[in-house]
């Protein structure tokens, strides 16, 4: 559907702001690398990360955390929602329980990373391969990041990535219908399009 046209604003006329809002899995980690990627104040995309400051990082929590923030500040239909959440040790019915309540909602989305966020910030220096095991991402991310923590990373060598990162990921993608990445990836490159103000796929 094409965008309605406007007649000229007056100029002292402010363009109204989309939020977007992602609510992560991670205390720190996902918070720390989209600070790298925050919109000025005066932007007309906002964004605001809602991390797990009580130890509740089950995906439902974070869903909750979500609509809480949603509700609270009364976001309309055009701002978008993100849960942010790592495949690793939650149960197929626990994140297909979240993805589906997700999915009902035009401007919910899911930024799932399988087996973990690490595995997104590996594709900024290195094509897709297979991962079971978080840890062995950390490894790997190590041989580019050798001071990573999950607190303390080089979010200069992570951002000069991203957008090779965004190719990789989606030349990966193998189900765009799926739920979540069954195997190895990552859907945190969508929400990075939408960051970076790149186009992106509308949801039907």
């Amino acid at each position: 559907m094409a965008k309605p046209s406007f007649a000229p604003r007056a100029s002292g006329f402010r363009e109204p702001k989309t939020f977007i809002v992602v609510a992560t899995e991670g205390r720190v980690t996902e918070e720390h690398y989209l600070s790298a990627f925050k919109p000025s104040r005066d932007a007309v995309l906002q964004l605001t990360v809602l991390p797990n400051r009580n130890n509740k990082s089950h995906p439902r929590e974070c869903l909750k955390r979500l609509r809480q923030h949603a509700k609270d500040k009364n976001l309309a239909g055009d701002d978008q929602l993100w849960v942010m959440i790592d495949r690793d040790q939650w149960s197929e019915a626990d994140l297909n329980e979240v993805a589906r309540e997700l999915a009902k909602h035009r401007n919910h989305f899911l930024a799932l990373s399988n087996p973990c966020v690490e595995y997104w910030f590996y594709l900024h220096f290195r094509d897709p391969r297979s991962f079971t095991d978080g840890q062995k991402v950390i490894r790997d991310l190590r041989r580019h990041l050798p001071e990573y923590s999950k607190d303390n990373f080089d979010l200069v060598k992570l951002k000069a990535g991203v957008h090779k990162a965004i190719e990789r990921a989606k030349r990966q993608e193998e189900d765009l219908k799926a739920l979540w990445p069954k195997n190895t990836g990552t859907r945190v490159y969508q929400l990075m399009k939408v960051l970076l103000g790149e186009p992106t796929q509308k949801k039907r």
